[in-house]
């Protein structure tokens, strides 16, 4: 009697050679090559099954045992209630190491970019990505460490996002953490954090939300900074009027990401609604009138969300809400501490805004002359 270990992963998998598949609509699909393999904890990943001496030449000779004996690596054991079984004590990716040993490994390594080599990379625990997340692509894991530049990509993560290159967010990038971001600098992207924000050196003409606290090191300018409870900017605020820089303090970052988002797509819709209502009267296309039909049905669906989180923004407390601003201020910043609305008008130094009785109040307001 033999036994041969049956594999519940590709023992033959090499993540060095990975090559497109085909979609169902015949397109080949370049952006999801299979990077990694991933398992959960005490997942079976092997397990031994009986063969006699006519099955032999059916099955890998590789894996084919006189006795019932695991190659075990590291994070891997025999199931206590199945002998035959071998499972993962851990989150990660399963592999024949060096020895040819079954192991799984808690944390990934991209020693490159990640780009049309690797594709976009889903794993079920911490992962290091030592260049490039390049344009495009999709990295989601439980702690993201990336020690290149995060250009025009999407970034989920179950814990946090750390950026040592900076963010050049070509305004497409999207970053999601449910506790904390940090990076070097921002540029044009967007960041969400449940937690804290903290940024290094600048941001630029990026939009920010996080349930807690926003830290720049240096300057803000530009964009749209929603806020849970305190932004601290220890160098400048704004760029002058013709550079909308808008604070907005007191809200769940997520409402206020939806909130922002439905918003920018009724506007859209309305205007593509107007243009629909003109050109309706000047031809007798069938496909406008079904066009009309179906953006006002959008419309009426997207306005239902934006009136119930609406709702949900108006019962919070605005009294944690502070803005520290170390340096210069410009004019045109507009700030907004939940119902109250305060505008720069002039050059300032030194301010600090808080709310009180239904009021944002400035504190160390020192105007400059220039």
């Amino acid at each position: 009697m033999y036994y041969y270990l049956h594999h519940y992963f590709n023992p033959s998998f090499d993540y060095k050679n990975l090559k497109p598949k085909g979609g169902k609509n015949g397109k080949v699909d370049y952006y999801n090559l299979g990077y990694v393999q991933n398992v959960v904890k005490y997942q079976v990943i092997a397990e031994f099954k009986e063969i006699n001496d006519k099955e032999l030449e059916k099955y890998d000779k590789r894996f084919i045992y006189k006795q019932k004996k695991f190659p075990i690596g590291s994070n891997c054991s025999v199931n206590s209630k199945n002998p035959d079984q071998l499972i993962s004590l851990v989150n990660g990716y399963v592999y024949y190491d060096e020895e040819g040993k079954i192991s799984v490994k808690e944390l990934l390594n991209i020693r490159g970019n990640v780009d049309f080599h690797t594709g976009n990379i889903f794993f079920v625990n911490n992962i290091v990505v030592h260049k490039d997340i390049k344009t495009d692509f999709e990295v989601k894991g439980n702690s993201i460490l990336i020690k290149g530049v995060v250009e025009g990509a999407k970034i989920v993560a179950v814990n946090s996002i750390a950026v040592e290159g900076g963010i050049k967010g070509e305004t497409k990038a999207l970053l999601k953490a449910e506790h904390n971001i940090k990076s070097k600098f921002v540029e044009s992207a967007n960041l969400i954090a449940k937690g804290s924000i903290l940024v290094e050196t600048n941001c630029l003409h990026s939009n920010l939300y996080a349930g807690k606290n926003i830290i720049i090191r240096d300057r803000l300018i530009g964009g749209k900074i929603y806020c849970g409870e305190k932004v601290i900017i220890e160098g400048k605020l704004g760029g002058g009027f013709n550079v909308p820089t808008v604070l907005v303090l007191g809200y769940d970052p997520e409402d206020m990401y939806k909130f922002s988002n439905i918003e920018e797509r009724l506007e859209a819709l309305h205007k593509r609604l107007e243009f629909l209502d003109l050109k309706k009267n000047t031809t007798k296309d069938p496909h406008i009138l079904l066009e009309i039909q179906e953006i006002k049905q959008k419309i009426n669906v997207l306005s239902r969300h934006f009136s119930r989180i609406g709702e949900r923004l108006k019962t919070r407390d605005f009294s944690k809400c502070k803005i520290i601003v170390k340096q210069e201020i410009d004019p045109g910043v507009e700030i907004s501490i939940g119902p109250a609305y305060f505008k720069v008008e002039d050059f300032l130094k030194g301010t600090t805004f808080y709310f009180k009785d239904g009021e944002i109040v400035p504190v160390n307001l020192r105007k400059i002359s220039k």
